[in-house]
């Protein structure tokens, strides 16, 4: 690298240097919670002739079919998938990807914040951004890509902005879209920032462009209701389901202070799965969070009326509020209470404000900043290692949540898959005891259920999974087989229709229905299904035999 480079980003340099360094150690790392289903059993990333259907469905399609309840469309996100399971289709390369992302965008975010911060507050800010252990599930967990992907070009957006050139900010602003919904009000944060740095003229003069930047937004999500057809945004089973406005609204202001605030400050109490049970509904008239909704409404009111007289902290404090608030439940409704992986666009302004507040002349602030820095950086060292493995991300899960379900269940699965079938049945079974709605626990139930040849009990089991989702595809495939194995031909071919109807891809239901049917002699329908089962999965391990059998006279 030239000296001439490093000598003119040596600040840039520092915070990618210092985010790499920090989050090196998940290059090390298996896969965790959603890695699996959207990248592992993703069907589409690894055979080209699918990248079309690929950029042309929802985020979950290619895994759940119609039957996903989470409806986003993220393209750019599952082309860089794709483009890496075409390559090097290894976790380390995955997680590898991810921390050159984040040292990317951090260091890119350094270059931007000089523009309009002193030198060492810029600095500060970015190595915050770097480094701080609320990042750690956005950078160690794979499928939290769409964050990076985001911050990566919502800044060179925010720069081409400002040098004046409209197109090309419009071209960085439609793939931070592409790769995730948050960056839908990116265009009001443009006009707080024009209003901020110019005054109020500044936004009736950049009329057109602001209007190309909401054109933008118009496009992509004209494109999603094509390709998505139904709710605007669906964020899985709504976490508050029919619960008042009032209680929801209490019980965000509690888990905004103890989960998100905290944090921030301390860097410690990163919560890792904000499901329920894990954080209990405000009540009514509770008056602690009361008193906590009260001071945040009354902090963002102060910040709205700053930004209006075009003080810089009032700037800052929207853009965090305004990139956190569709992942807030009161823009959308989520099936989380809250991530850490959605402070990653947010926290970008409350750094920016940290830094610019906390740096001052002397030697002691900045002793304390470096202080902080590397408080945070140990902090992260510490806390990323909890998504090392899926039995790792699970147990520190219930270590905060003793009662979650979901990871008395996905630590059942993983013992399944070492062999201890009675310690994943114990699982399965405090799963259902935790949470008596979840589907899953009692789908890998059904499993150990059927190897055993206990079919009636896998049918009963199954049939309590399909009423929270009667559509999964996975689900009614089990059913069919259980019903194969109970003398339900007509029954099993009926649910095995259903599962295709759902998930047209779905490899285990198109072979088998083809093989049910061949069984009984159809032999024509049979082989429609076979060939559309070679078409797509022509690596399959049954591909040679179904082969040999359409080949025979």
């Amino acid at each position: 690298m030239p000296a001439a480079f490093l000598k003119e980003h040596k600040a840039e340099c520092l915070v990618f240097a210092a985010a790499a360094a920090v989050f090196a150690p998940s290059c090390f790392f298996g896969y965790v919670q959603d890695d699996f289903n959207l990248l592992v059993d993703n069907p589409f990333l690894r055979d080209g002739r699918h990248l079309g259907r690929l950029l042309l469905s929802g985020y979950w399609q290619p895994w759940a079919g119609a039957s996903a309840t989470v409806s986003i469309y993220r393209p750019v996100v599952s082309l860089s998938f794709f483009l890496q399971a075409q390559t090097l289709d290894e976790p380390w390369a995955f997680h590898a990807a991810n921390v050159l992302l984040h040292a990317g965008a951090s260091a890119l975010l350094a270059s931007t914040l000089k523009r309009w911060l002193a030198p060492g507050a810029a600095l500060l800010a970015a190595l915050l951004f770097a480094v701080h252990p609320v990042h750690a599930e956005a950078v160690a967990r794979v499928t939290s890509r769409p964050y990076l992907l985001c911050a990566l070009f919502l800044l060179p957006a925010w720069r081409r902005l400002e040098d004046g050139r409209p197109r090309a900010a419009c071209l960085w602003y439609a793939l931070a879209l592409g790769s995730l919904e948050s960056a839908a009000l990116f265009p009001a944060a443009y006009a707080l920032f024009v209003h901020w740095r110019r005054g109020p003229r500044a936004l009736r003069a950049e009329a057109r462009t602001h209007a190309a930047l909401w054109g933008v937004l118009a496009a992509y999500f004209a494109l999603r209701a094509v390709l998505l057809p139904g709710a605007l945004i669906a964020g899985g089973t709504p976490y508050f389901g029919a619960t008042g406005a009032w209680v929801k609204l209490l019980t965000l202001a509690r888990f905004w202070s103890s989960c998100y605030l905290r944090p921030l400050v301390t860097g410690t109490g990163v919560v890792l799965d904000a499901m329920r049970p894990f954080f209990p509904d405000a009540s009514p008239t509770d008056p602690v969070a009361m008193l906590l909704l009260a001071g945040w409404a009354a902090f963002f009111a102060a910040a709205a009326r700053a930004a209006w007289r075009r003080e810089a902290w009032g700037f800052w404090t929207l853009w965090a509020g305004l990139f956190i608030l569709p992942n807030s439940h009161l823009l959308f409704r989520y099936d989380t209470l809250g991530a850490a992986r959605f402070l990653y666009l947010p926290s970008m302004g409350l750094f920016a404000l940290a830094a610019s507040a906390a740096l001052r002349p002397g030697k002691a602030p900045a002793l304390a900043a470096a202080t902080a820095l590397l408080w945070f950086a140990g902090r992260t060292l510490a806390s990323e290692g909890a998504y090392r493995d899926s039995r790792t991300y699970w147990t520190a899960v219930l270590a905060q949540n003793p009662r979650s379900g979901a990871a008395y269940d996905s630590i059942g699965v993983v013992q399944a898959q070492e062999g201890d079938r009675a310690g994943a049945e114990a699982g399965f079974l405090r799963s259902i005891e935790a949470d008596p709605t979840r589907p899953e626990a009692y789908y890998n139930l059904a499993k150990l259920r059927l190897d055993d040849g206990r079919l009636r009990e896998a049918d009963e089991l199954l049939a309590k999974a399909s009423l929270a989702n009667p559509k999964d595809p996975d689900t009614l495939v089990l059913r069919a087989l259980a019903a194969e194995g109970l003398g339900r031909a007509a029954n099993a071919e009926r649910l095995y229709a259903q599962a295709l109807a759902v998930k047209p891809w779905d490899s285990v239901a198109r072979f088998n229905l083809g093989r049910l049917l061949w069984g009984r002699g159809e032999r024509a329908a049979a082989a429609e299904h076979w060939r559309a089962f070679l078409a797509e999965h022509p690596e399959d391990p049954d591909a040679a035999q179904v082969r040999a059998l359409l080949a025979a006279p």
